[in-house]
């Protein structure tokens, strides 16, 4: 099924995909979550209107398919939430895809002087994970962390082994990146 405001898959599609990815054990196991939330989302929506809030959901999930690429799964999890399923992907190149996805909303909402923004959590599969439900709460983690550092940041949801190093970032970005307990 598909969101009637985005046009994304809605979250039983990702769900089945995700379900999918852990059985069919494709990619040599290799498997990562991107989970995005508006910040701010409730609050914007009050003070502009349902009709701008399905824009803004509507933008963000545009942003997000197009970061997304073929063989990877973009969708909208529920209310102001959206999730990238990466197969194939580790947490280094899952972090840079967030952190593209976060920069570039960024820029969509800052030509019209709007101040939307997302944060990102993002969790690589561990061998010891036996259900998908796993990695979303890994990934929901480090949106969590992300948030409580202010927002417009990427946090890493961390089980031991997931993301050994962040990449590289440049003094004068706004990003504030952040690893979960």
């Amino acid at each position: 099924m598909y969101d009637e405001v985005t046009g994304l898959p809605d979250r039983s599609v990702l769900e089945t995909s995700l379900a999918a990815e852990f059985t069919k054990g494709r990619w040599k196991g290799r498997c990562s979550v991107v989970k995005v939330d508006i910040d701010g989302f409730e609050w914007y929506n009050r003070r502009h209107g349902r009709l701008d809030g399905d824009f803004v959901l509507y933008v963000v999930g545009k942003v997000l398919e197009l970061h997304g690429g073929r063989r990877n799964v973009v969708g909208r999890f529920g209310g102001d939430e959206f999730v990238a399923l990466l197969p194939g992907t580790r947490g280094r190149r899952a972090a840079s895809f967030a952190k593209r996805v976060t920069l570039d909303v960024l820029d969509q909402f800052g030509q019209n002087g709007s101040s939307v923004t997302v944060s990102c959590g993002v969790a690589t599969r561990d061998a010891s994970m036996t259900h998908f439900s796993q990695l979303i709460e890994l990934a929901d983690e480090g949106l969590q962390a992300a948030k409580r550092r202010g927002g417009n940041g990427v946090g890493i949801g961390d089980a031991g082994t997931t993301v050994a190093r962040l990449p590289r970032r440049a003094p004068r970005e706004a990003l504030r990146w952040s690893r979960s307990a």
